[in-house]
This record gives C-alpha cells, sequence and structure tokens, in this order.
C-alpha cells in the first residue's frame, strides 16, 4: 500500500472545496504542489475524477525525484524525516478537501448509513488502531454485525487485495444455502456454524445485505433470553411497486396471490403489504401459506428465484396506516422484506378494532403480468 492509499484509503474528494485549496484543474485531473522542510522538498500532487491521489517529491537541491520517500525498506532516520513531513502534506490536503468515511468501500459506509436508519446504531470500533466496527443491540449489548476489511485471500484463496467484509449471524439451518448466495462466504474470524461473511463490494445488494443483517438483529435482540421487544416474531412488511403491478386491483380481483420472497418468511406468519409512492401506506394484511417456491421470472426491471403464497386477512384505507403514522415506530423506510416492529403490530390490532373493514379502492392498469403465475 503507497502512503497515499494509506491516508486517503477512507475520504472521499469534495471537489467544491478544491480551487480554494490551491489545486488546479487540469484535464480530468487537479494538481498541486507543495514546498516542505524549509524549502528542500517539494511535493507535486494530482487527484484524478475518482479522488484517488498520486504524488511525487522531488530534492529541491539536486531536482531529481527523491524516490526513497515511497520505499518502505529505506528506513534511515533522514528518509524518514521526509516521509514523515510528506505525510504531514498529504493530511493537510485531506483535512481541507476531503471529507472522512468510517469504512473504506462505499457499500460498507451505505450500510453502516442503513443500520442507523433503520435501528439508530452507530459503529462502534472497541479496537484501538483497528478499523474494524462493531453493531451492537443497545439492551442485549450482543453484536449482530462486524465490518472490517481483510485480504480477499481469506475468502478466496489465491486472490489478490483488499476486501471490505461484514460478519452476520444467521439460523444455522439457513448457512448452508446462505453459502449458495453471491457474495456470500464461510464466516471468517468467528463461529462458522451461526456465522457467514458477506463481502461488501456489491456483490450482494444493499436490500439482501439489509435482510441479512435485520435476521441478524433478531438473534442479538434475544440474547438477553427474553423474547424480544422491538420486532414482532412472524410478522413482515413486504414493500409493493405500483409501477410493476396494481396491487389493489390484483388483490380484489384474487385475494390469493404468489409473490416474490426475499426473507425468511415462514408457513403461518403475517405479512402487512406496503404500497410505495404514490400510496405510501400499508394496503392489506395477508397470511402466508406456502414458501420457497422456485420460480424463474426475470423481464429487466423484476427478478424472482422464490415466490410464497398469500391469502389476504384485511384490507386497510389508504388513511388507516399512512408512512406518516409507521414512522412513529422506527419503521421509516420499506426498501425490502422487513420484521414489523411489536409496537407497530399492536397500533395496527388496536386500529383494526376501532375501524371496519374499507372497500378495495379503484387501481390502474398493471404493467406486467400480475404475480398469480403459476410457478415453475
Amino acid at each position: 500500500m503507497t502512503l497515499e492509499s494509506e491516508i486517503f484509503q477512507r475520504q472521499r474528494p469534495d471537489f467544491s472545496r478544491f480551487e480554494a485549496a490551491g489545486l488546479k484543474k487540469d484535464g480530468r485531473e487537479w494538481r498541486c504542489s507543495r514546498v516542505f522542510m524549509d524549502g528542500q522538498f517539494r511535493a507535486d500532487i494530482r487527484v484524478d475524477a475518482k479522488g484517488e491521489v498520486r504524488g511525487r517529491v522531488y530534492d529541491l537541491d539536486t531536482g531529481d525525484e527523491y524516490l526513497a520517500v515511497h520505499i518502505p525498506s529505506q528506513s534511515g532516520a533522514f528518509v524518514a524525516s521526509v516521509r514523515q513531513a510528506y505525510a504531514d502534506v498529504l493530511r493537510e490536503l485531506a483535512q481541507r478537501c476531503f471529507t472522512a468515511h468510517d469504512f473504506v468501500a462505499d457499500q460498507s459506509n451505505r450500510v453502516a448509513a442503513l443500520i442507523r436508519e433503520r435501528f439508530g446504531d452507530p459503529p462502534e470500533f472497541p479496537w484501538q488502531g483497528d478499523s474494524s466496527a462493531v453493531f451492537r443491540e443497545p439492551r442485549t449489548r450482543k453484536w449482530y454485525g462486524v465490518i472490517m476489511r481483510i485480504g480477499r485471500d481469506k475468502l478466496e484463496p489465491g486472490k489478490d487485495g483488499e476486501v471490505d467484509v461484514l460478519n452476520v449471524k444467521a439460523d444455522a439451518a439457513d448457512v448452508p444455502e446462505l453459502l449458495k448466495e453471491r457474495g456470500v462466504f464461510r464466516c471468517y474470524h468467528m463461529n462458522k456454524k451461526y456465522w457467514v461473511t458477506v463481502a461488501l463490494d456489491d456483490s450482494l445488494g444493499d436490500g439482501r445485505v439489509m435482510e441479512l443483517i435485520e435476521a441478524s438483529h433478531v438473534f442479538a435482540a434475544r440474547g438477553s433470553g427474553k423474547s424480544s421487544a422491538a420486532l414482532s416474531d412472524g410478522a413482515w412488511i413486504v414493500p409493493a411497486n405500483y409501477r410493476y403491478y396494481d396491487v389493489e386491483k390484483g388483490f380484489a380481483e384474487n385475494p390469493v396471490h404468489t409473490w416474490k420472497q426475499t426473507a425468511r418468511v415462514r408457513p403461518g406468519d403475517l405479512v402487512y403489504l406496503y404500497i410505495g409512492s404514490p400510496v405510501s401506506a400499508i394496503y392489506c394484511k395477508c397470511r402466508v401459506l406456502e414458501t420457497d417456491i422456485p420460480y424463474d421470472y426475470d423481464d429487466g426491471a423484476v427478478r424472482m428465484s422464490r415466490v410464497m403464497r398469500l391469502a389476504m386477512l384485511r384490507r386497510y384505507g389508504r388513511e388507516l396506516l399512512p408512512m406518516a403514522l409507521m414512522k412513529k415506530f422506527g419503521v421509516r423506510a420499506v426498501r425490502s422484506a422487513r420484521r414489523m416492529p411489536e409496537a407497530l403490530r399492536r397500533e395496527i390490532d388496536r386500529l383494526e378494532a376501532e375501524n371496519p373493514e374499507a372497500p378495495p379502492a379503484a387501481g390502474k392498469k398493471p404493467k406486467r403480468p400480475p404475480k398469480t403465475r403459476r410457478a415453475k
């Protein structure tokens, strides 16, 4: 690893600040020069469009490039002092023109933000001098996720480079199936019976990663031996999108549907279908009749490899369970299937008792065949 990559690996450029810091645009790059060590040396620094930083150091007495600053094996006192001074120049540039991030990989930072949004938990860095972070359930103090940066060869022998990874806990019975998914590996550095490692290199989409985190969070929430007060067992919120299917019209015509399955839903569970914009509300409650049905569908916008059969139990009016209400119980977004907060489920039960079932709302024509197709 070069000195530049070591200093900037967790930094992202803010190009709006470059000109004020003295960098000049040259084609697709930004360039600057800095003289240091009382005028003995000059650093010529380039930053490309992706934010990658490269630098050369010149001895101003001779005019030659001072290569020793980039050679780790050169360890004399004078070389060390030049390297330290050059590193200070780089750090000053990072402070003025870059924004620090917790992790190297973009997906790691996105997932950390989604965890904070979903559970309110920031990453903890318990090991001094180590960038590894844990996500902890605050009541039980149990971990439900660990992000670390490791060599790729730890997951795939013979592979070069490094990768951010996430360790999550899973049901031991589910681990063999999880290991068949792209980007999921036998757990590194933790119990391989109950934990798996996910490569945070976008092999697995953020939605699926969050499904695994939510399942792991359930285990952590039960760590005290008491039932979880945060999430309701056997109740899920599942998204629906009007762009792909008119949910209201479809269920009005047929109360039993097959539906895309992405989470570890079980027969007998309850599924609350949430319709996104322009409705932005929970539309109906369904009972899961069957799960893990093989299904081959891909129209370029929607892909399904397995589905579940749902039977509608209760239809809600658009105004009864809007997103504004859901946010009061910690649900700020429904991007993929997620467990229902127990407090929200109790509120829904209360509202059901107070409100008669709403008639079906008029819908739009589906833009693709409904999910009631017979599974292959």
